[in-house]
């Protein structure tokens, strides 16, 4: 992985950045509709893309930022019994 510096206020100089805001924007907008609670689904919705296999690196983003497969808050509590 490689850190990348772009241009302020110019969002076509960050592509992979904003493909990602695009596709959370889409899953924000197909859970909810056009409820204004969505800050109640932000965290479930980033979850769901960091732990999600991305095919340009085969790797879902969490696993190479931690280097541990992610696991569900529901695994947590289960494994903590």
């Amino acid at each position: 992985i490689k850190q990348c510096f772009t241009t302020a206020y110019h969002p076509q100089s960050n592509g992979s950045l904003e493909r990602s805001h695009h596709v959370l924007t889409e899953y924000l907008k197909t859970e909810i509709g056009n409820s204004d609670d969505w800050d109640d689904w932000l965290d479930r919705a980033m979850f769901a893309y960091n732990a999600s296999r991305h095919e340009s690196t085969s790797y879902p983003p969490h696993e190479l930022v931690f280097g541990v497969k992610p696991r569900a808050p529901s695994q947590k509590a289960i494994e903590g019994l």
